[in-house]
């Protein structure tokens, strides 16, 4: 009998959002025979207790400090004094972080800050690394050091085409594309909200400025019909609540019944399913989990921009692509007046398209791509090309 690959993954995880849960999605569907996961998080981490419960062993783990992240808010911008304290910084984190890699025979990374210390620990334990890039840097600066990550790293797996775009990357023999596995029922009745007549715009996820939430209610805002509603889904308790998300709130207040704000909930499905549409207006998102989540919840997903949700949509066929929050307000309006009929979406095709998700096709693919990556070869696994997304 074969020993199992031990792998290692390394994720900060402060909170549990998409990547966490793409994390439980696949560490769910692992064969144990073949592979042996292992997860590194923070002390704070609430994603350890959640893998603790599935039988998944768990290393708590002090990571470095990032200056120029604390005090500059990225690298873009940040001087030379405090680039040298984020160099110092990293190897130090990474020398105390070698010793733990020793142990393992592949390392994941799961958090694009905390890559920095781990590839120098993977340097230093001699152990492979793969970076999965589902988030990333901005600035010129940022995708330089995602570049430099990708070379230092055995393999990279982004969940989308444009995230490795984004950072100058394109899909080889060691740079894979996998989508995301995303669990949806497939029988998910149809809530119709108080005012058939309306349509109600849903907004899914963390509250944050790159989520674009609040140019999401000011395009609404815009709308020359009263009876396009906006609900903003995913706030935090009023004692944590960011200095942005007040400011989303104060907004969606100035809608009144226009606009509500809901508190984060375990599970979307029941509040996406009386939305007519989801959107996803975030400046930079690797994969889009909400738009497979509303086609699931038999809404209509529309895109804003260029990222992992716009592909999702291409590659469904199912949903709205715009180019930019612009073009929302005026979509609402010809929407409201009849000018553009609704989007239908038939039982055969939204079963096609969620397919395309399933978490037991994914994780497959995902760990099968980490053997032979640790075994130094992609062969039998060829990553995607540009001209498609599915496996």
């Amino acid at each position: 009998m074969n020993t199992p690959l031990k792998v290692l993954i390394v994720t900060q995880s402060l909170e549990v959002w998409g990547a966490e849960r793409t994390l439980i999605e696949l560490s769910k569907r692992v064969d144990h025979e073949r592979i042996q996961l292992t997860f590194l998080v923070a002390h704070a981490s609430p994603l350890a207790a959640v893998v603790r419960d599935l039988g998944f062993a768990v290393v708590n783990h002090r990571f470095a400090r990032h200056p120029a992240l604390e005090r500059n808010g990225g690298l873009q911008g940040a001087g030379v004094r405090l680039l040298l304290l984020e160099a110092l910084s990293a190897w130090g984190g990474g020398w105390r972080l070698a010793p733990v890699l020793r142990r393992f025979d592949l390392v994941l990374s799961f958090s694009i800050w905390q890559a920095i210390e781990t590839s120098v620990a993977s340097k230093l334990s001699r152990r492979p690394l793969v970076l999965d890039l589902h988030e990333t840097f901005s600035g010129r600066r940022g995708h330089s050091v995602v570049r430099a990550l990708a070379r230092l790293s055995r393999g990279v797996i982004a969940p989308s085409l444009s995230v490795l775009q984004r950072s100058g990357l394109e899909p080889s023999s060691t740079i894979s594309v996998i989508p995301r596995p995303v669990t949806v029922p497939l029988d998910h009745p149809k809530t119709p909200h108080l005012r058939p007549s309306d349509i109600l715009v849903g907004v899914f996820g963390q509250i944050s400025p790159h989520k674009g939430v609040d140019s999401v209610i000011e395009s609404v805002a815009a709308c020359r019909s009263d009876s396009v509603r906006v609900l903003i889904v995913g706030g935090r308790p009023e004692e944590i609540r960011t200095d942005y998300e007040k400011k989303v709130r104060s907004s969606a207040a100035r809608l009144g019944a226009r606009a509500s704000v809901v508190d984060t909930v375990p599970h979307v499905g029941e509040l996406m399913s009386t939305c007519d549409f989801v959107v996803n207006a975030s400046d930079h998102e690797a994969f889009g989990r909400g738009i497979v989540e509303a086609i699931a919840a038999r809404a209509v997903p529309i895109s804003v921009g260029d990222s992992g949700p716009k592909e999702i949509i291409q590659d469904t066929g199912i949903g709205v692509a715009l180019d930019s929050i612009s073009a929302l307000t005026g979509y609402l309006d010809s929407l409201a007046e009849g000018t553009v009929p609704r989007p239908k979406v038939d039982d055969e095709s939204r079963a096609a398209a969620l397919a395309q998700y399933d978490p037991i096709r994914i994780a497959d693919a995902y760990f099968r791509t980490l053997e032979q990556l640790a075994g130094g070869t992609m062969d039998g696994a060829r990553p995607l090309d540009s001209s498609q997304t599915r496996l």
